[in-house]
């Protein structure tokens, strides 16, 4: 267990200022982040971290049945930091590696044929038979 808590199913609407205003009832605050995406909208979670780990485990009994803006909080132990780390590079190596897939072209090589290249070769066609091999 740790003093810092993962609040999840949190409205894209509440603000930094009314999560603080929730949890600090329950003990000192250190910090209260909410992740953002890249267009500045929320992501629907927070974390929010005690000074220590009994007023986070204060907190999490006592707001884990809580309705936040007509939705149930659902409150969890943050992981350690070291092993947020670990699990993100993972998943940005495997995100990666899909990328530079897509990048590469296929092996198969593609052909576009026509209704003229689709017809019998006479002595004529030899030369333009030639640039195909």
């Amino acid at each position: 267990k740790s003093s810092k808590l993962m609040v999840k199913n949190l409205a894209f609407e509440a603000s930094r200022k009314e999560v603080r205003q929730l949890f600090s009832s329950y003990g000192e605050l250190k910090s209260v982040s909410l992740p953002q995406k890249f267009d500045g909208t929320s992501r629907g979670f927070a974390f929010v971290e005690f000074k220590s780990k009994s007023e986070a485990a204060a907190a999490m009994s006592a707001l884990r049945a809580t309705h936040f803006y007509a939705r149930r909080l659902v409150i969890e132990y943050a992981e350690e930091e070291a092993d947020v780390s670990a699990e993100n590079e993972a998943a940005m190596v495997q995100r990666m590696k899909k990328a530079q897939q897509k990048l590469r072209p296929s092996k198969r090589r593609r052909t576009n044929t026509t209704a003229e290249d689709e017809g019998t070769m006479d002595g004529g066609d030899e030369a333009d038979y030639e640039m195909y091999r």
